[in-house]
């Protein structure tokens, strides 16, 4: 992939993330931006693991079909971790994001104020890479630097994996 492709890839990336971040302002509920986040996430990851991948797009699609093998958010988290297209920091980030937003989810009354959220929120490594303050960031904060970040770094992954595309050998 050239450094226009690159560009023109991060560009596109620039936009829709930049198109989310306007939908997370004060007033967006917490339930909202943790399933949308994590659904863009869960997106590139798709991406990232097709861009590496053979180049046979309805095999490739088949496997990651949602009714399928690598369909689910936690089967891509793992398997890109596996295959060696994420580092372990992204990878423990995603695994939060990923609890968070099962939680969100799957209980009707709960917010960033929750123990349990805070605790996660907490952990959360690319949170920290932000300029310290004077005050800890708030876990709604963090999960959301911690979602743009991991967007970004899956989209220059993504470059990277399609550089790295596996390719199917050749008959002996």
């Amino acid at each position: 992939m050239t450094k226009i492709e690159e560009s023109r890839h991060f560009k596109a990336w620039m936009k829709s993330w930049l198109d989310i971040i306007e939908e997370f302002g004060p007033d967006t509920n917490d339930r909202t931006i943790v399933i949308v986040g994590a659904a863009l996430l869960d997106t590139h990851l798709e991406q990232l693991i097709a861009s590496f991948l053979i180049d046979e797009k309805n095999q490739v699609a088949e496997l990651l079909d949602p009714e399928r093998p690598l369909g689910s958010f936690g089967a891509r988290i793992r398997t890109a971790y596996c295959l060696g297209l994420i580092s372990k920091g992204e990878y423990h980030d995603l695994r939060i994001i990923q609890k968070v937003r099962n939680d969100f989810a799957h209980k009707l009354d709960i917010s960033f104020s929750d123990n349990s959220i805070k605790d996660r929120c907490n952990t959360l490594k690319l949170a920290k890479t932000s300029p310290p303050s004077l005050h800890p960031p708030e876990p709604r904060d963090s999960f959301i630097s911690a979602t743009i970040a991991l967007g970004s770094h899956l989209a220059f992954r993504i470059a990277k994996a399609e550089r790295d595309r596996r390719v199917v050998p050749s008959d002996l």
